[in-house]
């Protein structure tokens, strides 16, 4: 979202540069005597826009206010030690976000508003995220939420791990506990499913529109079923159809990082685990230390079938591109050591001084 006061900013600054722009080109051009200085001008004016295009217009605090968590949203959120994601109506910065405040009312407005941005360090997860870099899949699944009349109106809130809502106006439902009220309502969603658990069934959907229509249902029971790209493999889904002894369904999550995730299941019977974290090229997953498909569940996440039992799941971010990457660095990085080596060897042999 873009607000008025940048985007008039922005405008006179590009008005701005572009006068400066043509008044030194209009001194320099057919002019003999100002060729060699033409450029070093331009690069003047460049830089001098990189460096003092945006001056005076973010705000300056105290590092303390910044990093401060005496906000009262803030606050109640943060006592919770769960791992969890919330979700923020975006009507409320439409009112809000922009209002015109000094620095330190600004800011504490927006740490009040739960900004994205302002979460990071935090370690708070807003299932918007970066609107920039949201992947397709993922964006289309977010549309259906972003545009139901109520948080309420699909179970996909639940399924996101979504345990804090802040909404513009009063929620009737009895599925969010009003935590606080203020500027806004601070509610906190029963619903709220963990970020991995296990789906008793499955439905293999290939058709967008037919999973979009499931997934925005009311009736859509997240717990008891799966929506799956394809069949999942036979192994996992008919070994052991009995219960094992001695067993208690259980789901935790024991390590979670950018590039890593650390699971422990242990169930009865052959269920799949689902993760609401979106399927990507390069995840790979290892079921007690062998790698297995992981399928892409409920159109844009993550899903591994697991047999009875108790098994160790990790996931782990390692693309065949990183890998390529990383080679060709290596091998720049040893032919550049190389030449300056042998550079060095020949000018020294050559007797250069």
């Amino acid at each position: 979202m873009i607000g008025l006061p940048s985007v008039i900013h922005n405008l006179k600054r590009v008005i701005f540069f572009a006068i400066a722009s043509g008044l030194w080109f209009s001194l320099v051009v057919n002019k003999s005597w100002a060729r060699s200085i033409a450029s070093q001008g331009f690069i003047l004016l460049l830089t001098a826009d990189l460096f003092l295009g945006n001056l005076g217009y973010y705000l300056t605090v105290d590092r303390t206010l910044l990093h401060g968590n005496n906000e009262p949203n803030l606050q109640l959120i943060l006592k919770d030690r769960d791992t969890y994601r919330i979700y923020v109506d975006r009507r409320i910065y439409n009112n809000f976000h922009f209002v015109s405040k000094s620095s330190k009312e600004y800011l504490s407005l927006n740490k009040e508003l739960l900004v994205p941005n302002l979460l990071m360090e935090r370690n708070i997860s807003d299932i918007t995220g970066f609107s920039i870099l949201t992947l397709k899949n993922y964006y289309k699944i977010l549309t259906l939420i972003t545009t139901a009349p109520l948080p309420d109106s699909t179970r996909l809130i639940d399924f996101l791990n979504v345990k804090y809502v802040l909404w513009s106006e009063p929620l009737k439902s009895s599925n969010y506990e009003l935590l606080r009220k203020d500027v806004c309502y601070l509610y906190r969603n029963r619903k709220c499913l963990p970020r991995a658990f296990l789906a008793e069934g499955y439905q293999v959907v290939t058709d967008e529109m037919k999973a979009k229509q499931i997934l925005q249902d009311r009736q859509f029971s997240p717990e008891k079923l799966v929506l799956l790209n394809e069949v999942p493999r036979e192994e996992f889904i008919r070994k052991g159809t009995e219960p094992v002894p001695g067993i208690k369904e259980s789901v935790k999550i024991s390590e979670y990082k950018n590039d890593t995730i650390e699971i422990t299941v242990s169930l009865p019977t052959p269920k799949i685990l689902v993760l609401s974290e979106t399927f990507y090229p390069g995840w790979k997953a290892y079921l007690d230390g062998r790698e297995t498909k992981i399928y892409q569940a409920n159109y844009a996440f993550r899903a591994v079938p697991l047999p009875a039992g108790t098994h160790r799941i990790a996931m782990v971010y390692d693309p065949v591109s990183f890998r390529i990457g990383k080679a060709i660095t290596l091998f720049t990085l040893f032919i550049f050591i190389f030449l300056s080596i042998s550079y060095a060897f020949r000018d020294k042999g050559l007797g250069v001084r």
